[in-house]
């Protein structure tokens, strides 16, 4: 984990690089409220204090982990997921996934719980080889 301190508007701000649990690299930026001209050495010992009290467990506090019932249908879980995606599509791209899942769902069924579901089935899913 690493800090820095980059200037945005005339306002210091403590940039804190870390890694997050997939092992991607993430930036949180914090504003020091301090301006440019004359408050380096303060906004330095604001980047050190972040840096001591930033705890890698922090981030992922706000981060919101889906929650999947077990028992939950694969077929039910990927229409919910369209419809819950609706309004970020247009109608003719939620026309085409909602079609797909029509489809998909003639193969599948209502049998196949999300938990069973395996690579075997994704391919079969994406690629058509049984």
């Amino acid at each position: 984990m690493t800090g820095k301190l980059k200037i945005r508007n005339g306002i210091y701000y403590a940039v804190i690089n870390y890694k997050d649990n997939y092992g991607n690299y993430k930036q949180k930026w914090i504003s020091t409220g301090l301006k440019e001209r004359g408050n380096k050495k303060e906004a330095q010992r604001f980047l050190n204090e972040q840096l001591e009290n930033f705890s890698l467990e922090k981030p992922f506090e706000s981060t919101q982990t889906p929650i999947v019932q077990n028992d939950i249908i694969f077929m039910n879980y990927i229409k919910d997921y369209i419809q819950h995606k609706e309004k970020g599509l247009s109608p003719s791209v939620y026309n085409t996934y909602m079609r797909t899942w029509y489809t998909i769902h003639k193969f599948f069924g209502d049998k196949l719980k999300l938990k069973d579901v395996t690579y075997q089935h994704l391919l079969v899913l994406v690629l058509g080889i049984k």
